[in-house]
C-alpha cells in the first residue's frame, strides 16, 4: 500500500455545526464530491484502510523488494504455518 499525495490539501477551520445557520449535507453527498477529485478519494480510502489495518489485531510483516523476496516471503509462511500446526505456545 503507497500513499502519496500529488498535491497538498489544506484543511479548512472546524465548522460549528451546532448554528442553525450551517445546514448539513444529506448522506452521501460528500462522498459525491470526494469521489470528483479522483487523488482525493484514493488518497481517503487508503487511510481509512490503513486505519482499519491499525486498528485489528492481525500482525503485519513488512518484506523488502528485491530477487530473494519470494523466498523470505515463503519462509515467513512456512514457519507461521508450523506454529499454527502445533497449536498455541504455552
Amino acid at each position: 500500500m503507497a500513499v502519496a499525495a500529488t498535491r497538498s490539501l489544506q484543511l479548512a477551520d472546524p465548522i460549528d455545526t451546532s448554528s442553525d445557520r450551517i445546514p448539513l449535507s444529506p448522506p452521501g453527498q460528500a462522498f459525491q464530491e470526494i469521489a470528483r477529485e479522483p487523488a482525493v478519494a484514493e488518497t481517503l480510502f487508503e487511510i481509512l484502510e490503513a486505519q482499519r489495518i491499525l486498528a485489528g489485531k492481525a500482525r503485519i510483516a513488512l518484506l523488502p523488494g528485491g530477487p530473494h523476496s519470494s523466498m523470505l516471503a515463503n519462509l515467513l509462511a512456512a514457519e507461521n504455518g508450523a506454529q499454527e500446526a502445533a497449536g498455541p505456545a504455552k
